[in-house]
Order: structure tokens, then sequence, then C-alpha cells
């Protein structure tokens, strides 16, 4: 990653006017609209604080981009249904600081279909991705409201924990291997 990529995706609220902690949704348009709206309501319904969240189809629209962002979080929204969605997360992947592989990435399975046979991944290739960059995974269906709003919990309560919102401390779980 050059050192203009770093000056665009930044840790800390120094850029942020009311929110503790932002996230990035990194997907299509349409699964980052609905996850939008669901995850800034559920933000203040359950932290009582607005969350910063920024979208965009990928990592390379924000680094082409001339506006830094302020991201603690990055969350990336896979459509399962398609073959190519593991290579799209990788090159992603590949534009972060590694600092973010340390817990502060979250792949959702948009879909949660896996296995009925009409999809172009496999439980084992997701299985894969997580093990390879250390990633936390979490399944759900997200065109359905209740399932989308379990999907949006998750995210904001590990998130927040992540980023150390209550106790003002941020977490690291485990660093990966290959950062060293």
């Amino acid at each position: 990653m050059g050192p203009d990529s770093q000056m665009i995706l930044r840790f800390g609220n120094k850029g942020l006017k009311n929110a503790q902690f932002s996230l990035l949704l990194v997907g299509s348009s349409n699964f980052c609209r609905l996850m939008y709206d669901t995850i800034t309501s559920l933000s203040l319904k359950y932290l009582r604080i607005p969350v910063n969240v920024s979208v965009t189809e990928s990592i390379e629209n924000i680094l082409t981009s001339s506006a830094p962002i302020h991201v603690d979080f990055i969350v990336f929204l896979m459509d399962t249904k398609e073959r190519n969605s593991i290579e799209q997360v990788e090159r992603n992947l590949c534009l972060v600081e590694p600092i973010y592989l340390c817990d502060r990435i979250v792949l959702v399975n948009c879909c949660n279909h896996l296995g009925t046979g009409n999809l172009g991944l496999s439980v084992d290739e997701l299985s894969t991705l997580c093990q390879k960059y250390r990633l936390q995974m979490i399944h759900g269906n997200i065109e359905e409201e209740e399932s989308r709003e379990n999907i949006a919990k998750r995210i904001v309560h590990f998130s927040s924990v992540i980023c150390g919102v209550k106790t003002g401390m941020p977490m690291v779980f485990d660093f990966p291997n290959f950062l060293f």
C-alpha cells in the first residue's frame, strides 16, 4: 500500500463530527444501502451513539478519491451467489493497511443460502478465505428485514468492542502471522 492510500484511510475520530467511531461498508450499492439504513438506526438504539457509516463498492474507489475518509472498522458485504466475490474481497484486502487485518474487518455472507447448489461459492471456500486472513464471518440474508437487523446488531456490537467505544481501549484478539 502506497503512502497516498495511508492518507485516505485513517483510524480515529478526528474527522468525525458527532460519531465516536466509523464503519466502511464495501459491497454492491444495493447491499450497502440496506445495511447503511439498518446500522445507522440500530447504533443509536443499542449504543446510544451515532456511528459514521461510509459506503463504497471497492476500496480502490476510496483510494482514488481526493477526500480523506476516517475508518475504524471495515465490513465487506459479500454476494455469495457471485462466483467472483472471493476474488473481489481479496483484491480489496490487498488495498487496506495491514493493521485493519487485526480484527478490524468482518465479512458478511449476505445471501446465506450456502449448500443449496445454486450458489457460486461453497462453505469451504468462505472458510478458507476467513482462515487465510483471520477474518470473522457473519452469515445472514440481507434482503430479509429480521435477518438484516441481526447482522447489523452483530456488526455494531463487534465493531464497537473492537474499537473500544465503551471502554476507550481498542481490542486486538490476534495478530496475523503474515504481518510480521
